[in-house]
Order: C-alpha cells, then sequence, then structure tokens
C-alpha cells in the first residue's frame, strides 16, 4: 500500500479537491489495484471514493464524503459515519478509538505517538455491527501507519509506504525548532517555536483520553521566535499531547502533568 499525491494516479481528474490518494497492489487474480482519493484537514481525515482499475462496476464516489478520523478521539467513545455513494447503496461504519502508543514497523521504522482505531461496519442483514479491522493512526499526520483488514486467519496486513507532508516528523521538529520545558510540568510549561515565514498556527494541548481539549494558540502569526505558556495548574495529572499545526504541518510533543 502506498500513500500518493493525487496528481500522480491515473483518476486525478475525478477528485480535483483530493490532497492524498491511497494505492492498494492486490495479489495477482484478487483485484489488481485500486485507488481511494482523500481530503486531509488538521483535525479530519475523510474520503471522496475509490476506483478500481480491473473492476471499474466497482467503482463508487461519495455523495457525503466519508469520516474516517476525528482528532481529539475520546478513548472507547464510537463515531458512527453514514455514507452514500453515486450507486444509492448507503451503510454506515463505525470508529472507536482503543488505545495509544509507539510501534516499530516490520519495514523497521518507529512511530511515536500512534492510536488504535477499532473499524466496524453495520451489517443491515442481521442489524449488527461487525469489525472489519484496525488502523494505527499518526496522531501528527492523521494518516494510518497499519491496516489490518478483517481479523482473522486470512487477514490482510498493510504497511503505508510514503507520506503527503514529504517531510518527517524529526524535519518538522527540526524546521520549527519545538521544544516543550518544564517536563514534566507543576503548574506551567512553555512552548518555543521557531517560525519560519507568516503561517497559520494550531497549538492544543490534548489528554490521551481525548476527553481534555484546550486550545492555546488558533492565529496567524508572524516571522519569528515564539514562547508560548502552557498553563498546567488546573488539568488533571497524566500525560498530555501538545499538538502543533502549522499551515496544516502537524508535529506531535507529548508533556506529563504532574502534582
Amino acid at each position: 500500500m502506498k500513500i500518493l499525491l493525487p496528481s500522480n494516479t491515473p483518476y486525478a481528474a475525478d477528485f480535483p479537491t483530493a490532497d492524498m490518494c491511497e494505492r492498494y497492489d492486490y495479489p495477482v487474480g484478487s483485484g489488481g489495484t485500486s485507488y481511494v482519493y482523500y481530503k486531509q484537514n488538521s483535525d479530519s481525515l475523510f474520503s471522496f471514493g475509490y476506483r478500481y482499475v480491473s473492476y471499474p462496476s466497482l467503482n463508487a464516489d461519495w455523495i457525503n464524503p466519508s469520516v474516517y478520523y476525528q482528532f481529539p478521539f475520546v478513548l472507547n467513545q464510537s463515531f458512527v459515519d453514514d455514507y452514500l455513494d453515486n450507486t444509492g447503496f448507503q451503510d454506515s461504519i463505525m470508529y472507536r478509538y482503543v488505545g495509544w502508543g509507539s510501534i516499530k514497523t516490520p519495514l523497521g521504522n518507529t512511530y511515536t505517538d500512534v492510536f488504535l482505531y477499532e473499524n466496524n461496519v453495520f451489517n443491515s442483514s442481521s442489524n449488527t455491527w461487525t469489525v472489519l479491522g484496525y488502523q494505527w493512526v499518526s496522531v501528527a499526520r492523521l494518516q494510518a501507519i497499519f491496516n489490518l483488514f478483517y481479523p482473522n486467519p486470512s487477514a490482510e496486513f498493510h504497511e503505508k509506504v510514503g507520506f503527503t507532508s514529504g517531510i518527517t516528523q524529526q524535519e518538522l521538529d527540526a524546521k520549527y525548532q519545538v521544544s516543550v520545558y518544564p517536563n514534566p510540568s507543576i503548574g506551567q510549561s512553555f512552548i518555543d517555536i521557531n517560525i519560519p515565514g507568516k503561517a497559520n498556527v494550531s497549538i492544543e494541548l490534548i489528554s490521551v483520553n481525548g476527553k481534555t481539549n484546550t486550545k492555546l494558540v488558533s492565529d496567524g502569526m508572524m516571522a519569528g521566535k515564539c514562547h508560548i505558556p502552557v498553563n498546567t495548574a488546573n488539568v488533571a495529572e497524566g500525560t498530555y499531547f501538545v499538538r502543533i499545526v502549522i499551515d496544516n504541518m502537524a508535529t506531535v510533543k507529548t508533556i506529563e502533568v504532574a502534582r
């Protein structure tokens, strides 16, 4: 599975506002290649539709884009999205954030601050929800790193390769010179950022269970070094994300709040 810019795919003209595409290359005889087109915001990812190279009869566009991830997301709280495609097919999908942590992939890549999402599809014939698979999603990119479809002995496990941002988390940290200190925080910490040019900046303090979400900054900012106070005196003890979005490019730091 590879993540591509839509302009590098054969169906880009069908999805002119998409900014990300997933290409699935299936084993010979089981479907060939398919493309799924997405739009990414700083706090959500949703899909416009998909194209099958070998089976165009399966192609579909969503009448209302299907939401894949939202951030923040409350631990063990389900989010249901109803979707309708251009063929008249309507169904529902349910996502549930069930945990977070760090992972090391079979390709040898290590990712920190990764959410685990459970994906359920509604079975209208039995009127029940069935687990379709799991996704390991980067909180910084809001893109899945791993997909596990159909959790059974014949499951398909995909590692995604390539990201549309074209820049790694480490490169972002170096570019913006982000630091959060003191850490652990007892009452107050500070965020230092170097903004290379005029940019829209959003900074949030978010608990790992998704229940606390405090907007620290949401504004246009000029180039230069910023020194931003973070009041932690009124939040519960525990682990928090500091999620910094600069012109839709995100970086994430983890901070411990102590008493």
